[in-house]
């Protein structure tokens, strides 16, 4: 019997999402889209997820589907629309300026007028189950949006039916510097709480803040792994194969801001997340290595992957070094991307994924 697939995306802008595009269209080449059973996805890897969700009919497709008419469709939209200038755009309209120390609430406008992503929470279909993950301010915990249900395992969980899906996308993509946090007003919710060990009891409680502010899903964990895989046991936290597609970009060298530079404090944000980045790679690659059944699908990894292939695919040239060099530190934004950029960072995608699973097998044969 065939092995289901828990996929997870990462964050990292336009980049993530058009680098994560390739690597579904190798997956749908070998009809593994079919195979998927949980998503995981943290900012620019929920803004794909949402925009195939929504060019899909709210499902998710078949892998033929993907290739012929999702892939394009999502193509065009980040080709034609640019989200992060139609976002100040909105945030300078005096109706938008209550919004201005909560913009990820004019982001989500952009995507339900400019992206046309229409529906709710609820209006996805049950399978894939997807997590959409964020970051709660005030515990400091994973906040997601799982299973028409949103919270964390401290402030309780709630209905969400009825929440948009571009708003939760939004959240998903809220990077603390650029955007700051949505404000969720707690009390328009009815919050039960789950007692440890008890995975089937649950109970109501009173919110513990009025007021959540949350945050982009990559100030906790940029991977979005930590839905499938337990770094603390080096475990995955099901029965099934995981792919981690990390579009991450590496951290920039060199520190030359003056004294009273605010990106200063960026910077050294930088080098937390990329820290707390680098040791869940680490404890992952550790478990593809035992399990066999996982693959770790990293932006900057295919100069490496070359060199452990024993020969090359006959009549196929890969990108260049220089090239897949330029794709690792293009910028994490949301604007607009142009035809030959999509080009060359959707083939990095699916190039990574290729020679991945040629040097190190991690797809499962029919």
């Amino acid at each position: 019997m065939a092995e289901k697939i828990a996929l997870a995306l990462s964050g990292g802008g336009v980049r993530a999402m058009v680098f994560h595009m390739g690597v579904l269209r190798f997956l749908a080449e070998r009809n593994m889209l079919e195979r998927v059973a949980e998503l995981s996805t943290v900012s620019g890897g929920s803004l794909l997820v949402g925009l195939i969700f929504s060019k899909s009919g709210m499902r998710w497709p078949t892998s033929a589907e993907y290739i012929s008419l999702t892939h394009p469709k999502i193509k065009t939209t980040l080709t034609r629309n640019d989200a992060q200038v139609a976002t100040i755009a909105r945030a300078l309209l005096p109706k938008n300026w209550r919004f201005w120390l909560a913009r990820p609430n004019i982001l989500a406008r952009t995507f339900f007028r400019d992206w046309k992503v229409k529906g709710t929470l609820g209006d996805l279909p049950y399978l894939p189950i997807w997590s959409i993950n964020c970051t709660t301010a005030e515990t400091g915990k994973r906040f997601r949006f799982k299973e028409r249900e949103l919270g964390d395992r401290v402030v309780g969980y709630a209905d969400a039916a009825k929440f948009p899906l571009a708003s939760a996308m939004a959240i998903s993509a809220a990077f603390p510097v650029g955007f700051g946090p949505f404000s969720l007003d707690a009390r328009r919710f009815s919050w039960t709480a789950r007692p440890s060990g008890l995975a089937h009891s649950q109970k109501n409680i009173h919110p513990l803040f009025k007021t959540l502010h949350l945050y982009d899903g990559g100030v906790y964990d940029n991977l979005g792994l930590e839905s499938f895989y337990d770094i603390g046991t080096g475990k995955a936290e099901g029965d099934y194969r995981i792919i981690l597609s990390d579009a991450g970009a590496p951290l920039e060298r060199g520190f030359g801001l003056w004294a009273l530079n605010p990106l200063r404090v960026k910077r050294l944000m930088d080098v937390m997340m990329d820290q707390n980045r680098a040791l869940r790679v680490r404890g992952f690659v550790d478990y593809v290595i035992n399990s066999k059944r996982a693959g770790y699908l990293g932006i900057s990894r295919s100069k490496n992957l070359k060199k452990a292939l024993v020969r090359e695919p006959i009549g196929y040239s890969w990108l260049s070094d220089d090239q897949a060099q330029y794709v690792s530190n293009f910028p994490t934004s949301l604007s607009q991307i142009s035809d030959e950029d999509f080009g060359i960072i959707e083939r990095h995608g699916y190039e990574t994924a290729r020679l991945t699973d040629s040097a190190f097998p991690y797809l499962q044969a029919e």
